[in-house]
């Protein structure tokens, strides 16, 4: 819980910083941005059900 809170203190310094001009906080707080982003999109991707991810090609298979 304490990482998860010192990096969100973190992320909202680095915007603060950006926010006031300085533009190296921007490089810092993109791959913290992205990280996080993947993590939320891969839970997302697991959580979904199998079927619904083949159903565009199960229809695309389908004899006429």
């Amino acid at each position: 819980m304490r990482e998860f809170s010192a990096e969100k203190t973190q992320v909202t310094e680095l915007l603060t910083a950006w926010n006031n001009g300085e533009e190296s906080a921007l490089t810092q707080l993109l791959p913290i941005v992205e990280v996080e982003l993947r993590r939320i999109a891969h839970n997302y991707m697991r959580r979904e059900r199998e079927t619904t991810r083949c159903k565009p090609l199960l229809w695309l298979m389908k004899p006429m």
